[in-house]
């Protein structure tokens, strides 16, 4: 007997559940509570994160984000039209509103439409509830230990209302924007992180900001960005220059924000750097400009 593909992708597709307009009735609570869900399941998104592969940075991140739209295609290759009319959420809210407008339109057919008595509603609805009350008491309880861009909500607040877009990380003209991926704050996973290995957060600069869908990224001007604390700057005197009696200023040369000084020692008559923590937004440029790797951006705790 010859396998058919054909009939059993049929057969296959038939026995996935019709769970999109229940999966959207949690996202909808969960989106209430802070948990963008319906914006990271969004097609586009979905889409437009496969494609950050093609930017050669093959890290974990990046490759759980193109997973979601293979996953996709295999899903239907396997189950045809899986996705859109049996699991996702957007079409399951779309055709929420159809079932809607007919229940009001007519109510000869209120047996065949009444989701709005079914009691599983109601469960499901206790259910996107406590997963978002859980996701944010997480969320607090787990500090933060990267560094966010410019204008990032509070931490707890940006783990959740961040749709994990990665326009962000396109935007940055230093590509210092990385996506996270801590097992040990697996609420923060895909988020934002920034990474000064290479490069800086350009003082002139606010396209993160401006690219930021969800609001996780707040949008700022150049001026207002002179207050957005990033972190603060942190100097290891043992690896520093001037402590060794080396001549050298260019943490001070390449802060912008004027918040490295110079001091003198009273004791020793020598030099020494000094963070001015007031004026310190924690830019990365004294980091990269450090000849002995003596500064370290530490997050706002």
């Amino acid at each position: 007997m010859r396998f058919n593909f054909k009939d059993y992708r049929k057969k296959s597709s038939r026995k996935l559940p019709f769970i999109h307009k229940q999966l959207v009735f949690i996202s909808l609570i969960l989106a209430l509570l802070g948990a963008p869900i319906l914006v990271i399941l969004d097609p586009i998104n979905i889409f437009s994160n496969f494609f950050n592969i093609f930017n050669l940075d093959l890290s974990i991140a990046n490759l759980l984000k193109a997973s979601g739209l293979l996953f996709i295609l295999l899903l239907n290759v396997v189950f045809p039209y899986s996705w859109c009319n049996r699991l996702c959420p957007l079409a399951g809210f779309q055709h929420l509103i159809v079932d809607a407008k007919r229940l009001f339109k007519t109510r000869k057919n209120k047996q065949n439409i009444s989701f709005s008595r079914d009691r599983r509603y109601l469960i499901l609805g206790l259910i996107g509830v406590g997963l978002g009350l859980t996701f944010r008491k997480i969320s607090k309880f787990v500090r933060g230990t990267v560094l966010r861009p410019p204008g990032a909500l509070p931490e707890y607040q940006f783990k959740t209302v961040c749709a994990r877009c990665g326009n962000c990380i396109k935007a940055c003209p230093t590509n210092i924007i990385q996506s996270s991926f801590d097992l040990n704050d697996p609420v923060g996973i895909l988020t934002p992180k920034l990474n000064f290995s290479q490069s800086y957060c350009l003082p002139d600069c606010s396209l993160c900001g401006n690219v930021c869908p969800s609001g996780a990224i707040t949008t700022f001007t150049i001026e207002q960005k002179k207050q957005l604390f990033i972190g603060t700057a942190q100097i290891d005197m043992n690896k520093c220059l001037l402590t060794d009696n080396k001549e050298c200023d260019r943490c001070k040369f390449y802060c912008e924000y004027d918040a490295i000084e110079i001091k003198n020692s009273d004791s020793d008559f020598s030099d020494y750097p000094q963070v001015i923590t007031d004026l310190c937004v924690g830019c990365g440029a004294c980091k990269i400009a450090c000849p002995t790797e003596a500064v370290e951006i530490n997050p706002i705790s």
